[in-house]
């Protein structure tokens, strides 16, 4: 049952997603639900623990050797600003829904930076174990 539930939740939230790819990780529980660029920010919604999305996020910045200068962080959000070696910002916002799923917002730059925004998404998909190839 609950299975169905979360088919459905899935189907539901891709129809709601112009750019919308469905990974899920090997018996995890963990993936992704879609993911859209929106008014320069790329949104993410990850069916994984509030949590893990977290750590996976400041891995994937150290990673990427992105500097990261101010943190803040509750229960139901997050917000990490870094600085890539070229100067340009980086704002990553983490929000845990009541449905279990979490939302990802990160922009790169003051107008947003597509490429940039991706290379640091997958950086986090990597770090929350997802693979597979995104559906555009």
């Amino acid at each position: 049952m609950r299975r169905l539930l979360l088919g459905f939740v899935l189907i539901g939230v891709l129809g709601l997603c112009s750019c919308a790819a469905v990974l899920v990780g090997a018996g995890a529980g963990i993936g992704i639900a879609g993911y859209k660029f929106v008014e320069g920010q790329l949104e993410v919604s990850y069916i994984a623990p509030y949590d893990k999305v977290w750590q996976a996020t400041k891995l994937a910045l150290s990673d990427l050797h992105i500097t990261t200068e101010k943190v803040e962080k509750d229960a139901i959000n997050a917000e990490i600003k870094a600085k890539k070696a070229d100067g340009k910002m980086v704002i990553i916002k983490i929000k845990n829904k009541p449905s279990g799923m979490v939302w990802v917002g990160i922009r790169v730059g003051i107008f947003g930076d597509k490429d940039a925004s991706m290379i640091i998404k997958k950086a986090i998909d990597r770090r929350l174990g997802i693979s597979g190839k995104d559906v555009n």
